[in-house]
């Protein structure tokens, strides 16, 4: 950015400039773009999340019947020791099969040019982008598996086909050699082999959603094997994971430029197109301008993304002063969605949800808490021209929520002239 380039001004003082209680048409204009309907997906690339997930669940009950009929097990004298048997061999099997197939697919990735950049299992959270405290606890996640990886460097032609295929190839070895030894090497009559033959089994609930082709709320592995075969959307899959593992970091954010965004990787890659705008002087009508064409594509979006889109939304309205179009606008969101901008889980959307939390939804211990996360992610004397920014709009956030609820005891941020 040209040193004598200022961000967008933005007022943080006066009141609602539409009056109380009433949206600017702008405000109006945004949450009809959000009700107007999208164009029909074909079936094969709707969200088959919940198909898929019947079929695991099919797959653990029937493995469980399986297991509760081996001979070991039904020759324990009380229905709670059979019980206990199968949630321990359930739990510790599962567990191990996500370990293993995380490390094959963090060997085939360092193999294709990636590095694991976001790794969260049950809550127990590791984002590499962080500048401080990697390693931090989301209760929002307890009962999710989510890992993430970055091309190494900007180079968006990298083929990520060994990293999909590491973790099945891995994980096959592992099963093989595992039914081997239960098989070969222990007393047929053994709890030990019992455990180690449905154990094994258990593991395969994670392979069967990561062999899903088809799309779900967040990708497998071997839909995204098929839906990277096209170069351009190899591209839009390496920028987008580039940012996200870029998330918090002094990097610049690397912005697309596709002639259209109608495929899942391309429409997700927008958010950046957005913020690309959003950071220049004199693109503000630009930015808006890319709403429309965000919802158009929406339905590729998962609720995570999707809050991040109606985030941007609330913080420019809320910037502009409209906070009855701001109101307003997140009354329509879905419960989902509107929890997603509340927890604010990237750069961009931080100060979104510092400003929903203090100045639309009113709570203190909310918003105390956003102030705590993002003092602990704030870089001193930024050089990316992208945290340089979203540290003047979070700081631009933090006035707007003083002004609003003056009661409110927020933590102080570091200087201004600290972090620029």
């Amino acid at each position: 950015m040209a040193e004598n380039e200022q961000r967008p001004e933005v007022s943080t003082t006066g009141s609602t400039q539409t009056g109380v209680g009433t949206p600017s048409k702008r405000a109006v204009q945004m949450i009809d773009e959000m009700k107007k309907p999208t164009k029909p997906l074909p079936i094969l690339k709707k969200n088959w999340a919940w198909p898929f997930f019947i079929l695991v669940m099919g797959f653990i009950v029937g493995i469980a019947v399986g297991s509760m009929q081996d001979g070991i097990v039904s020759d324990n004298s009380t229905a709670a020791s059979r019980v206990g048997f199968l949630i321990a061999v359930f739990f510790l099997g599962s567990l191990l099969g996500v370990i293993v197939y995380n490390i094959g697919k963090t060997i085939g990735a360092y193999l294709a040019g990636y590095r694991l950049s976001y790794l969260c299992i049950s809550g127990v959270c590791w984002d590499a982008s962080r500048p401080a405290k990697r390693l931090y606890f989301d209760g929002s996640q307890f009962l999710e598996i989510h890992s993430r990886y970055a091309p190494k460097d900007d180079d968006l032609n990298r083929n990520p086909i060994a990293m999909f295929l590491g973790g099945f190839a891995f994980w096959a070895i592992v099963f093989a050699v595992v039914m081997a030894v239960a098989f070969t090497a222990v007393p047929s009559q053994s709890i030990v082999r019992s455990g180690m033959i449905w154990g094994a089994a258990f593991s395969g609930d994670y392979i069967i959603y990561q062999l899903c082709p088809f799309r779900q709320d967040y990708a497998a592995d071997m839909f995204s094997l098929v839906s990277t075969r096209n170069a351009e959307d190899r591209r839009a899959f390496n920028l987008y994971y580039y940012n996200r593992g870029n998330e918090f970091a002094d990097r610049e954010m690397l912005v697309p430029d596709f002639t259209a965004y109608d495929s899942y990787w391309k429409a997700k890659t927008m958010i950046y197109l957005f913020r690309s705008h959003l950071y220049t002087k004199g693109e503000i009508d630009q930015a808006l301008e890319t709403f429309p064409r965000i919802h158009e594509v929406s339905a590729y979006l998962n609720d995570e993304e999707k809050a991040q889109v109606a985030g941007e939304r609330i913080f420019v309205l809320l910037l502009l002063n409209d906070r009855a179009g701001a109101d307003n606008l997140f009354i329509e969101l879905s419960k989902t969605v509107k929890g997603e901008v509340i927890r604010g889980n990237n750069l961009g959307s931080m100060r979104t949800a510092l400003l929903v939390s203090g100045a639309i939804v009113g709570r203190e211990d909310t918003t105390v808490d956003n102030v705590k996360s993002m003092k602990a992610l704030m870089v001193k004397n930024p050089t990316s021209h992208k945290l340089q920014t979203e540290q003047s709009y979070y700081r631009l956030a933090y006035a707007k929520v003083k002004e609003i609820k003056p009661g409110f005891n927020l933590p102080a941020l570091p200087e201004a002239a600290e972090q620029n």
